[in-house]
């Protein structure tokens, strides 16, 4: 039996129309008749709330359940799919490569911002001096601002991960 007839079948027996059932799931009746006429196919978390709703278990739908993609190898793949896709989270290893790309990126700004740039600091008396060879005012103001930028998105990505990390346990 195929997904769309599962989902007509277990409808019609629970008694409801297609814009009954649509009102319950949270989607259009337009949704639902383009689920049992196979021209679409609900998401995972649409199966979920699609079996709470027909007093099934989602097992029933995923028996013949063809992805768009890739199919799943298994139903333990596809509930920790579900479930990372449900809560949101930022895949782990996207966060790594961010947070090493920030890490290379944040020396490199501040290579330019120091060296390049010809730009040097110094405090004479309580008052800040720039003193310019090469780069304007605003260049090296610029230069601050992005390094800083850099410096708090590198410690974010550090927090969430080891946070990420935390709640894996």
């Amino acid at each position: 039996m195929l997904l769309r007839e599962k989902i007509a079948e277990k409808r019609t027996n629970a008694g409801l129309t297609q814009e009954a059932l649509a009102e319950k799931v949270g989607v259009s009746r337009n949704t639902v008749y383009n689920w049992e006429a196979g021209i679409s196919k609900p998401n995972v978390k649409t199966i979920k709330r699609l079996a709470e709703v027909l007093g099934v278990s989602a097992d029933f739908f995923y028996g013949e359940y063809v992805f768009d993609d890739e199919p799943p190898k298994n139903r333990d793949e596809l509930a920790v799919a579900a479930e990372g896709a449900e809560k949101g989270k930022f895949p782990r290893g996207l966060f790594i490569a961010l947070a090493i790309i920030n890490g290379i990126l944040l020396p490199i700004a501040g290579f330019f911002t120091y060296v390049i740039g010809g730009m040097s600091i110094i405090t004479n008396t309580g008052t800040l001096v720039v003193s310019n060879r090469n780069v304007d005012i605003h260049t090296f103001y610029l230069m601050i601002a992005i390094s800083a930028i850099m410096l708090i998105a590198e410690v974010t990505f550090i927090v969430l991960l080891i946070k990420n990390r935390k709640q894996k346990k």
